[in-house]
């Protein structure tokens, strides 16, 4: 019998362009509740199973989708590096990726999208943060 625990954020089903950062905000809450290198198999290959995405998704392997991030840890606050696991959980931000690829394709190189305009995504998120208040009543 096999336990399914799995990492992800709550609300609406996960959409292929959220962060690994949104998925263990919970457990940066309790740092060392779990090991880190249980939480990324957990947000990762667990993940996919729970998905029923474990065939194509998870994890880096020949016949999979090429899903990947790149993490610059040249900054301070990922320079300590006596686990790297930790270091990746815990301390990692979502700015500090600096290649992000998806299906194969890079959406973001070097920290800058090559997909998309960031200002147009700046400008799209503004008018769908007030739509929302609107919706709920606070603008």
């Amino acid at each position: 019998m096999r336990l399914l625990v799995a990492v992800r954020p709550a609300g609406r089903p996960p959409d292929r362009d959220q962060h690994l950062e949104a998925a263990l905000q919970a457990v940066r809450v309790a740092p060392g509740a779990l090991p880190a290198r249980d939480v990324l198999w957990m947000a990762t290959r667990e993940g996919a199973y729970a998905l029923g995405l474990d065939a194509e998704i998870g994890s880096i392997e020949p016949g999979k989708r090429a899903d990947l991030i790149v993490v610059d840890r040249g900054r301070p606050h990922v320079a300590p590096d006596r686990d790297p696991w930790s270091t990746l959980v815990y301390a990692a931000r979502g700015t500090d990726v600096r290649m992000t690829m998806v299906d194969g394709i890079p959406l973001v190189e070097n920290f800058s999208l090559v997909q998309q305009d960031a200002a147009e995504v700046a400008a799209n998120a503004r008018r769908a943060a007030r739509t929302l208040a609107a919706r709920a009543g606070l603008a």
